[in-house]
């Protein structure tokens, strides 16, 4: 740094620095820290540069370019930045976490789906969530979703459907609690700490709606199993009900499969040199192999080179 390169910043002064043949910094004697960055395409920016006792580098921070900042702009974003700095506060960490803190609720949820293995129905019906019941939310920072705002959101979908209402919290609380193990400052800190959703264990607002447990009883199953059959073997029906379907619910009675897992069996999943089929669980992803009973073995094999 040579002396000519220190002098008070002004207007007239900054605009006719000539072309330098590589970056040359400039510095202000009126505000310790202020520098200007001339390059040799023209452009000049402010920035303060600030050497700080224990740091190998110093802090520089952009502040805008000249003449679109003025002198006197600059001076005051410099001062702003070095009082940060003089706080032990790097301007430029915290610009990254206020950055963070603006993510939006889509952002997360786009974070989310990439880092989470979900099934297709689950992802259905977050996807379902999103866009019939946050829609107003989807850019809206997640910071700025209030307790207040969760738990009067919960009543309104409770108007339509108690269990979809419970359902939309629980999948906001996961993306909530995504976000505040995911998102950390530079220095590894949470840039969210708290979950606005627990607002409606707080208030005791779940609206607990009991699962469905509609079952087939003993003396149900021989009269289902039949009306099935009959729908299968008579032409009138097969003309609007594919034979498919039929095949569907005999497995699921017989088996006990999800459905998900009867609708992704393929005819290379089954074996039937060895009576065996395969199935993938759509939960954990594992592989397994079941023996064909000799009923379903017949099904099958009647279907198959039908």
């Amino acid at each position: 740094m040579t002396q000519k390169n220190k002098f008070n910043f002004s207007k007239n002064k900054l605009a006719t620095i000539p072309l330098p043949k590589s970056r040359t910094r400039f510095y202000d004697l009126k505000v310790a820290g202020l520098v200007l960055d001339a390059l040799p395409s023209g452009k000049k920016s402010f920035r303060v540069y600030k050497k700080i006792k224990g740091q190998a580098s110093p802090v520089n921070v952009t502040l805008g370019a000249f003449p679109d900042m003025t002198v006197e702009q600059a001076r005051k974003l410099a001062h702003e930045e070095l009082n940060k700095i003089a706080q032990k506060i790097n301007p430029n960490i915290k610009a990254r976490s206020d950055k963070k803190k603006l993510i939006t609720l889509v952002e997360v949820f786009d974070d989310y789906k990439r880092d989470r293995k979900l099934t297709p129905k689950t992802l259905v019906g977050y996807n379902q969530i999103m866009s019939c019941y946050l829609e107003d939310w989807q850019n809206k920072p997640i910071g700025r979703i209030t307790e207040t705002m969760v738990s009067e959101r919960h009543k309104l979908i409770s108007k339509r459907s108690l269990a979809q209402a419970d359902y939309a919290m629980r999948f906001l609380k996961a993306l909530f609690n995504y976000a505040i193990n995911e998102y950390k400052s530079d220095n590894e800190e949470k840039i969210f700490t708290s979950n606005p959703v627990t607002i409606i264990n707080h208030k005791r607002q779940w609206n607990n709606v009991a699962r469905k447990n509609t079952r087939l009883k003993q003396k149900e199953l021989k009269p289902w199993f039949e009306g099935v059959l009959t729908i299968q073997n008579a032409p009138e029906y097969m003309e609007n009900i594919d034979h498919r379907v039929c095949l569907f619910l005999q497995m699921a009675l017989l088996t006990g499969l999800r459905k998900e897992e009867l609708l992704t069996l393929k005819w290379e999943h089954v074996d039937f040199d060895e009576k065996m089929y395969e199935i993938v669980d759509p939960k954990n992803h594992l592989t397994f192999e079941l023996p064909l009973s000799d009923y379903l073995y017949d099904m099958l094999f009647e279907h198959q080179t039908s």
